[in-house]
């Protein structure tokens, strides 16, 4: 049973209060243990408090002890609000005379007991044998992991595996076995930490409490999947009891397995996954019972086996329709740039100025401004006159006082060259 106490402080920082109340909207799966005298119930999820009247500028504590509901239709605050939880939210209400009321919620985290995690791996991704030996074996190591996370420590807890370890023929033959477990330790050692091996048997529904539910998906690149619960596979049943789960122990399961039968069956390049499940059930506290499963794969390929590279992840169709989201947007954002800064109407301006450059030579032609073959010919005969000419002219234009920049005695010289 779990107690909450709540204590609620109401101070006034101006004029007196008058008929102050406070109320209290439980969380669910939580009732009253115990209530000021100020305080009663006003409906099934509410408790309302009466504050001093007048209240002066002081402060009030109300301290409300709530507790976790007893009556069967609950099962406990934590799965209600959900096992994810961390939190549930208590309302407060606080009105008085001559005042606006005011709302607080109020956060309370949420603890849990027991918090056990049961995790599965094996030592190495994948194990080599040789394919050229006889009689090829391999020594894979399975570990499973247990921890408490809670507050309460757990101090029996028993972990249960099953390994498979042999094959039973249809035709009712003698068994075929292909592995045995070779050690079972727990880390840290000492205490109540101990594993012992069952006998090996059919695993049908489960042996003893022990049920195989469903395993998770087996490596798809292997060719022969080995797992409890297949027909004609028989496995051994391996309890250990760990304790000191804060200390988040390991159980080591050494095994030992001879591909002989397997090679001679399904070639000398199988490779092949077998499956070991895991069962974590805490019998310590019926309350704080708990039972979680998880299983491991270990596979077992020939020395030269490359995994095959994983086929390459499509993305989802809504990253294709961001993505011609997204460039259309910039398109447009350029298109609206450039005709802000005015660039299309700078193209058409310089074609039309181009486009009249063109109509204004025309027109020169056909005016007949363009000097006529018979004056060509005429300069020609009088190259000297027609270079003077030109030199002062150029004189003259080139100048930057304003005058021609030429004396009278220059033009007379020139005068009397012609």
């Amino acid at each position: 049973m779990e107690l909450l106490i709540l204590r609620i402080q109401v101070k006034v920082t101006g004029e007196p209060a008058y008929q102050g109340l406070v109320q209290v909207t439980l969380p669910p799966g939580m009732s009253l243990r115990t209530l000021p005298f100020a305080c009663f119930v006003s409906t099934s999820t509410t408790v309302a408090c009466e504050l001093q009247n007048p209240l002066y500028e002081t402060e009030e504590t109300l301290e409300v002890m709530l507790q976790e509901e007893e009556e069967e239709e609950y099962t406990g605050l934590r799965e209600i609000m959900g096992k994810k939880a961390e939190s549930v939210d208590v309302e407060i209400e606080l009105n008085a005379n001559g005042a606006a009321s005011q709302m607080l919620n109020v956060p309370l985290h949420l603890t849990y007991d027991v918090q056990l995690k049961l995790e599965g791996y094996g030592d190495v991704d994948y194990v080599y044998y040789d394919s050229n030996l006889t009689s090829p074996t391999v020594t894979p190591e399975v570990i499973f992991k247990v921890e408490n996370t809670g507050v309460t420590r757990v101090s029996d807890t028993t972990l249960q595996l099953l390994v498979p370890l042999a094959y039973s023929p249809p035709s009712g033959e003698e068994n075929v076995t292909f592995g045995i477990v070779t050690k079972a330790l727990v880390s840290p050692e000492g205490g109540i930490n101990l594993c012992r091996a069952g006998v090996p048997g059919t695993i049908t529904g489960g042996v003893g409490e022990v049920v195989v539910g469903e395993t998770s998906i087996p490596p798809e690149d292997m060719d022969l999947k080995v797992a409890c619960g297949m027909a004609g596979v028989v496995c051994q049943q391996v309890v250990c009891t760990v304790g000191g789960l804060h200390l988040a122990p390991k159980v080591h399961l050494t095994l030992l397995y001879n591909l002989t039968m397997l090679i001679a069956r399904y070639g000398p390049n199988t490779t092949v996954a077998i499956n070991t499940w895991a069962t974590l059930r805490n019998s310590f506290n019926s309350d704080l019972s708990t039972t979680l499963s998880t299983d491991t794969w270990v596979s077992l390929v020939p020395r030269g086996w490359v995994a095959p590279s994983p086929p390459p992840k499509e993305a989802p169709f809504w990253v294709y329709t961001v993505g011609v989201v997204v460039g259309v947007a910039v398109m447009v954002i350029i298109i609206l740039v450039l005709i802000k800064i005015g660039f299309f109407r700078r193209k058409k301006l310089v074609k039309e100025t181009t486009s009249n450059l063109a109509n204004e030579d025309l027109e020169i032609i056909d005016s007949g401004d363009l000097p006529l073959a018979d004056d060509v010919l005429e300069e020609e005969e009088h190259p000297l006159t027609n270079a003077s000419e030109s030199f002062i002219n150029l004189r003259t234009f080139s100048d930057t006082d304003g005058s021609n920049g030429l004396s009278d005695e220059h033009v007379t010289t020139q005068d009397n060259a012609q």
